[in-house]
């Protein structure tokens, strides 16, 4: 949220609202009191990586998971704030923030290999020390969110080490788009099972991301599934998937004994009400045969 609010504020500063300079210095200023400096052994000695970690739990995930698309974000905001003011101290950090890119997930980084051996940055990351059996969901629209991030990060600082991750990044999201194409007309949230379908917002950022990634690397790919993907208008109806989900079964059976109780209940009534009707009917025949 932060790193969204530096990125608004300076652009507000750029067309002259001066408040908004103030405000993007205080967001940079948070973003360097707020990141956590990791060291991490590697075969080639120790290095320091920066990640932004999420003290409180959400969905599944646990406190303490973190995220590459921020990542990628804190480092288009300080690349913003180098164009600025120059401060060499920014380099520095974006470097560390860039080389969280090279340093697998399972070390603490946010790379994943996929089995493809193509680079993926998943969205949402849990530390090994945590949950050392988690597995990223590969959630498409942060994916995309952060190779946007790193190449107008990279459009700053303009070094190697950035370029490169971007690159992997596209190659990655090129060779695996079409895991995202449903036959249904739309696109899937993430590649994780049960199938999940994209909210129509996130549908939209497909459709938007893949053509940023057209304009910035010129490759038909983007431009294919972008253009596949504009033409899926409707949110589909229930999928074969999600109609034998769990989720949508346990709540089918709630809804189902609902009803069977409704029924009952209203059976119940209907028998009372007859046996009373017939109970008034038959009073007067029963006096008559007394008399």
């Amino acid at each position: 949220v932060t790193a969204n609010a530096a990125l608004s504020y300076y652009d507000q500063f750029m067309k002259g609202n001066q408040t908004a300079g103030i405000y993007f210095n205080n967001t940079i200023n948070w973003l360097l009191t707020h990141m956590s400096v990791i060291h991490v052994p590697t075969e080639n000695g120790t290095v320091s990586i920066i990640h932004w970690y999420f003290n409180f739990s959400i969905w599944d995930l646990p406190a303490g998971w973190y995220q590459s698309m921020t990542d990628a974000k804190a480092l288009h905001a300080l690349a913003l704030a180098y164009k600025l003011y120059h401060n060499e101290t920014y380099t520095e950090l974006a470097s560390m923030i860039a080389r969280s890119f090279e340093i697998p997930f399972r070390l603490g980084g946010n790379l994943y290999i996929l089995d493809d051996n193509t680079h993926w940055y998943p969205e949402y990351l849990v530390p090994n020390e945590i949950e050392p059996d988690y597995t990223p969901y590969f959630v498409l629209n942060g994916f995309l969110i952060a190779l946007y991030h790193l190449y107008n990060a990279h459009l700053v600082f303009n070094t190697t080490q950035i370029e490169h991750i971007f690159n992997l990044g596209v190659i990655s999201a090129a060779a695996n788009l079409y895991k995202f194409d449903l036959p249904i007309g739309w696109t899937r949230y993430h590649l994780a099972e049960p199938l999940k379908l994209a909210p129509v917002r996130y549908h939209r950022i497909h459709i938007a991301f893949t053509g940023y990634l057209y304009d910035y690397t010129n490759l038909t790919i983007f431009k294919t599934f972008h253009d596949r993907w504009a033409s899926y208008k409707n949110y589909p109806a229930f999928t074969i998937e999600e109609i034998v989900s769990s989720k949508l079964i346990s709540n089918a059976i709630l809804v189902g004994a609902v009803l069977v109780m409704g029924i009952f209940l209203l059976d119940l009534t209907l028998s009372s009400i007859r046996r009373l009707l017939r109970r008034r009917k038959m009073e007067p025949t029963d006096r008559h045969t007394r008399e």
